[in-house]
């Protein structure tokens, strides 16, 4: 919780550092903690698509690095977006 509380107050300048609305910022450090840069760093590998950069960047960090082999286990494991109605973003080529 200590960890989560400081990388809170560094919201405005990691939404401004990586192009992301702090509402986003303050959902990834909720979602994946200290591992919040770890994803962000993401977010410019994912500005390829019409998506949402962030939600690309998510995609692309869990194939990476929580072993998401099939949009379903982005989709409905690593998040909830396949149970909101989203269809899955288009990861990169180099994944």
């Amino acid at each position: 919780m200590l960890f989560r509380s400081g990388l809170l107050k560094g919201t405005r300048a990691l939404s401004k550092q990586y192009g992301v609305a702090e509402s986003e910022i303050t959902m990834l450090i909720h979602q994946y903690g200290v591992l919040t840069t770890a994803v962000l760093d993401y977010v410019e590998t994912a500005e390829f698509s019409g998506r949402a950069n962030i939600d690309t960047a998510r995609l692309v960090f869990a194939v990476q690095h929580e072993m998401a082999i099939k949009p379903r286990d982005f989709m409905e494991v690593s998040t909830s977006l396949g149970h909101e109605g989203y269809d899955p973003p288009i990861p990169p080529a180099s994944v």
